[in-house]
């Protein structure tokens, strides 16, 4: 016993206590006081009523309850049914494509994003519910992104500045704040992810199975952003400028 004893001590004088310097703690908190930010002006709506907006996000919430349906239903063969929908109750007589004529990604991942919700983590809410809210999570969670894409090139002050403008942004709170599930939120997210992961590859440190990894993984998401929104095609611009940019440097 007293073996065990005097082991237990020495194992806990092994222990080092991990050190937090005031600048992380400082620059942890500004982060989480602009996702605050963020999250609360993008939910003032509420105080209005918990509804969509406008009447695209109606459409997408539609389109996204026969996909959800769907795969309820029918499982994987839900997905595909999607792609062969014609739907007659939007237009009539000759029908709409859905999916050749909407935003198949925001669709999926509505959908996607609520089977994972209610099936895997039992999350009691209905799909309009959900629809509502995420495009205040898909806002908030942006903010973080920004931080870190201008970080590489500017600092963590000049995140934390970029990261506010977005919080702040007028125009951003117009066409992504409590209701406004539409293609703005999500491309936004999806976009300036992949930016920041595509401006990785260029640490030194990363080994070119990283490199690989990385920029595939950005034009997945880039594309996947072009499937939501039409303006995400912007950002396939300046990826182009910038591969002939960085070939001349």
């Amino acid at each position: 016993m007293a073996d065990l004893t005097q082991s237990l001590k020495e194992a806990l004088k092994s222990i080092r206590r991990p050190t937090v310097s005031s600048r992380t703690i400082l620059l942890t908190l500004a982060l989480v006081a602009v996702f605050s930010i963020a999250l609360s002006l993008r939910i003032y709506p509420a105080r209005y009523g918990y509804y969509l907006h406008e009447y695209d996000p109606y459409f997408d919430y539609y389109a996204t309850n026969h996909l959800v349906e769907g795969i309820k239903a029918n499982g994987l063969e839900g997905l595909s049914e999607y792609f062969r929908w014609r739907d007659y109750s939007t237009w009539f007589p000759e029908g709409r494509s859905v999916a050749a004529s909407s935003q198949v990604g925001l669709h999926f991942a509505g959908a996607i994003l609520y089977l994972i919700a209610t099936e895997a983590f039992n999350i009691e809410i209905s799909l309009y519910d959900f629809l509502v809210i995420l495009p205040v999570f898909l806002g908030a969670f942006t903010t973080l992104i920004m931080f870190l894409l201008v970080k590489r090139f500017a600092g963590a002050g000049g995140g934390l500045l970029a990261a506010l403008f977005f919080a702040t942004s007028p125009p951003l709170l117009g066409r992504g704040s409590l209701g406004w599930f539409k293609s703005e939120p999500l491309a936004l997210f999806l976009a300036l992810l992949a930016t920041y992961l595509y401006l990785t590859i260029y640490d030194s440190n990363v080994k070119m199975r990283g490199v690989m990894w990385r920029a595939g993984l950005a034009g997945i998401l880039l594309g996947y952003a072009n499937t939501c929104w039409g303006g995400a095609q912007y950002f396939g611009i300046v990826f182009g400028l910038f591969f002939i940019i960085a070939a001349l440097l």
